[in-house]
């Protein structure tokens, strides 16, 4: 096969964190794909609370909690646990980083095993490294916060600047780009001489790499903010009035980054800027590959989800003790202070430990990947990537709801930010509640035509035509009810 092919090959069946395995049986018997039920689940889950609390943030204007957190003890107990919970698991943009960490260390570490071309695995994971960074930058630059957006809020088709502003922002298809095409070299040079088998040495190379992202992280944050700190020496000529709007708050503040454009300035952002950044984020891919190599191991014990949960709170604990001695939290993702950031990856360690304990590590996988709510959300996650992309759409749901009330509220919910303190909470769960049911509906009805036109669709035709192979994975029937389920410690080899 041509490397042309098995690039081609590999791109049909793509998915932000896809698994997809085949059995290796006789040639005569039928092909079923295997597939990890907790993974595929998580995954639906986590693009479906994206819908929601991205509405949220939206509609929301929470500035006023950032100038004065403080002010948010004020609020009845009700709303305040709401508030809590949505501020704390609105930052999980990095459990998409750890699931697809997982699954690129488990797939590449099972194949390593049964090909000799280990060269052809890096190559994948380069190839689709590359194409999810271009579909984050084509998310960025053009829908809702690129230049359609912009131009459909503002009335203005002129300005082009977010087409400009988006090469130097971190979003999180960027950070998973960037976190493949890292990740797949060090995992390749890993598997090579059968280091596979070397479950230790991995193990402890991939700890360490971890504890060296987060100690030089807070250094990578102060240098870039040291060379910045002088606004009066910065260039703002032709910079975007954005920034009036946004304030001017230094590094990592994206505007600020396009006001000095050059190539160091992408670079450093690219390590330590905006959002999702690979310092710290690339720990996350680092924590989810020690996951994904632990679950290829030909024999599991039972324990591991148990050790898995103790390191996943041993990270909360860190984090919380860094903040008690006086290292600097933050309730934003600007990127977040290494507390902060302990305090999520560990939380979001323990619910994907959680889940594999109770599921694959009990032999459930058939059972609970057939209930009916994991099919919901399974079905969900086979467009993952289409619905995170597909953030225009947020606007239907809130151009019918206007029509209603438009006529007697002075709530204009086409435009964002528009509710703010205790009183705006109920409105923005309600706005936010119909935009997850038009979201439903969408993929519901799609689904009905086995996901034609979505992207993920696109490729399989891609890889259809000039391969000459076929996939499944957009097969509603097949995917919902003809999978085959991983379980573990049953899985004697790999």
């Amino acid at each position: 096969m041509s490397k042309l092919n098995v690039i081609l090959n590999f791109l049909a069946g793509f998915t932000v964190t896809s698994i997809e395995l085949r059995d290796e049986t006789e040639e005569d018997q039928p092909k079923k794909m295997k597939r990890i039920a907790t993974l595929d689940f998580l995954r639906g889950v986590a693009i479906f609370a994206v819908i929601f609390i991205h509405s949220f943030q939206y509609l929301y204007d929470y500035t006023w909690i950032i100038e004065d957190y403080t002010l948010v003890f004020d609020f009845p107990i009700p709303p305040l646990i709401i508030a809590g919970i949505l501020g704390y698991f609105g930052l999980w943009v990095a459990f998409f980083i750890l699931i697809s960490g997982t699954v690129n260390a488990y797939v590449m570490t099972r194949k390593a095993v049964s090909t000799k071309k280990k060269h052809v695995i890096l190559t994948k994971q380069i190839v689709t490294g590359v194409f999810i960074l271009i579909f984050g930058y084509i998310k960025e630059a053009v829908f809702y916060w690129g230049y359609i957006g912009h131009s459909f809020r503002s009335g203005d088709w002129t300005n082009f600047y977010p087409f400009w502003s988006s090469l130097f922002e971190m979003k999180p298809l960027q950070i998973i780009g960037w976190a493949m095409i890292i990740n797949g070299f060090i995992h390749y040079l890993l598997m090579l001489r059968e280091g596979y088998e070397k479950y230790v040495r991995n193990m402890i190379i991939y700890g360490l790499l971890i504890v060296v992202v987060l100690v030089i992280t807070p250094f990578l944050q102060i240098f870039a903010q040291s060379i910045y700190s002088d606004w009066d020496t910065i260039n703002w000529a032709n910079l975007s009035p954005y920034i009036e709007h946004w304030g001017r708050d230094g590094w990592p503040n994206h505007h600020l980054a396009v006001a000095n454009a050059s190539f160091p300035v992408w670079i450093l952002t690219i390590l330590t800027g905006e959002n999702q950044p690979l310092f710290p984020f690339l720990a996350t891919t680092f924590a989810g590959s020690m996951i994904g190599i632990s679950l290829a191991k030909p024999n599991q014990r039972k324990l591991f989800p148990l050790w898995g949960s103790i390191a996943g709170l041993t990270c909360i604990l860190t984090g919380v003790l860094l903040g008690v001695f006086g290292v600097p939290i933050t309730f934003v993702e600007t990127p977040p202070a290494i507390p902060t950031y302990l305090v999520h990856l560990g939380g979001q360690t323990i619910v994907l430990m959680v889940f594999l304990g109770l599921v694959e590590f009990r032999g459930r996988g058939k059972i609970f990947a057939n209930r009916k709510v994991v099919k919901f959300f399974r079905l969900w996650s086979m467009v993952s990537l289409t619905v995170f992309m597909a953030d225009l759409f947020f606007y239907v749901p809130r151009y019918f709801l206007s029509l209603i009330l438009n006529s007697f509220t002075e709530y204009n919910v086409m435009k964002d930010g528009i509710f703010t303190g205790e009183e705006g909470i109920p409105w923005v769960l309600l706005v936010s509640f119909v935009v997850l049911l038009f979201y439903e509906l969408l993929v519901w009805v799609w689904s009905k035509l086995n996901f034609v036109g979505t992207i993920e669709w696109l490729l399989i035709q891609m890889q259809g035509k000039l391969t000459g192979q076929k996939s499944s994975r957009l097969d509603v029937k097949t995917m919902m009810n003809e999978v085959q389920w991983i379980n573990f410690p049953k899985n004697k080899k790999l």
